[in-house]
């Protein structure tokens, strides 16, 4: 089986026969006809085949192929034949997209090997680990931050992955004038003041003798008719790093979100998907306990890439 090119008044196509011979038969009316040697086409479909992690045969004695895809797979049938007792692939295929939390599909797509692979499989990105890491590592990224409001900032990295943070972790003020003060303190102590069995207030203290100082004043100051007072040391010794290099943006695994989107309504859909990939990731806990704020984050995305949208528009028509 060969490719040619079937030149006719109204354009070219290409078509699938044995020989020359076998083209004029089937297109009297071509304009030329030529053979085609271009079978780049086969370099996808081996990537579709390597990258498939089952292989079934369809009623039809087809090979239907599963591929991994966010925290599901992709079905795909690539259009073929046996001549000669070989396999021989064409420039075509079918394919399902399945959702864990959504309906099975029935119907099959259809496209190229290529345009499949670009779409689904060009995940050029730089592989990083699942981890927490400190907001001068994340400087290095060059993130974007999306959003920054109700305790959580929302980041994405130059390679694609997203970030979370809790906002009362970020460097603040008090947190550097907290290290300057303590920082390699070994008898800096962290305790807590309590009054009736609950905290009054926790701090650090320079040492074991200011925290004495300060709960004896604190003693004194308040009426005994308020209860009972007591202090609890919690740790000893500042051993905190610089508050820009402590772990706390959540990298969250690669998800090809972009691709997923299509408006507001499967937020909810998405986020089962995503903390579905974060099953076995102790640092997040369990998977499902980070459901609201995934949702939010992608909910976030949506809205920062409609408003870049918006602008890119605005500026094209003012021009």
């Amino acid at each position: 089986m060969k490719r040619w090119i079937i030149e006719r008044p109204t354009g070219s196509l290409i078509h699938y026969y044995k020989d020359l011979e076998t083209a004029k038969k089937r297109n009297p009316d071509a304009i030329s006809i030529k053979e085609c040697m271009d079978y780049s086409y086969l370099e996808y479909v081996d990537k579709i085949i390597s990258l498939s992690i089952k292989s079934i045969c369809d009623y039809k004695g087809r090979m239907i192929y599963s591929i991994p895809y966010n925290s599901s797979f992709i079905l795909v049938r690539v259009l073929s034949d046996i001549i000669d007792g070989k396999i021989f692939y064409y420039d075509g295929l079918e394919f399902q997209v399945h959702n864990t939390y959504g309906p099975r599909p029935i119907m099959w797509d259809m496209g190229t090997p290529k345009g499949f692979c670009e779409r689904f499989l060009n995940q050029n990105h730089m592989e990083l680990p699942i981890e927490v890491i400190s907001i001068k590592k994340l400087k290095t990224l060059k993130p974007v931050k999306f959003w920054f409001k109700n305790n959580a900032a929302y980041y994405r990295c130059q390679h694609g992955y997203f970030y979370y943070i809790d906002k009362k972790d970020l460097p603040n003020k008090k947190s550097l004038e907290e290290y300057e003060k303590f920082k390699g303190n070994e008898d800096a102590v962290w305790a807590r003041v309590e009054m009736r069995g609950l905290a009054k207030y926790t701090k650090w203290f320079s040492s074991e003798s200011e925290l004495l100082d300060e709960y004896k004043a604190f003693r004194e100051s308040t009426p005994s008719s308020l209860g009972s007072t007591s202090y609890n040391i919690i740790k000893k010794g500042y051993m905190k790093n610089h508050p820009e290099d402590r772990a706390i943006a959540f990298r969250l695994p690669y998800f090809q979100l972009d691709d997923e989107i299509k408006d507001d309504d499967n937020a909810r859909r998405l986020g089962y998907k995503w903390c579905s990939l974060l099953e076995g990731h102790k640092q997040f806990g369990e998977p499902i306990e980070n459901l609201d704020w995934v949702e939010d984050l992608i909910k976030r995305w949506i809205d920062h890439k409609e408003k870049l949208y918006k602008a890119e528009m605005e500026d094209k028509n003012g021009k």
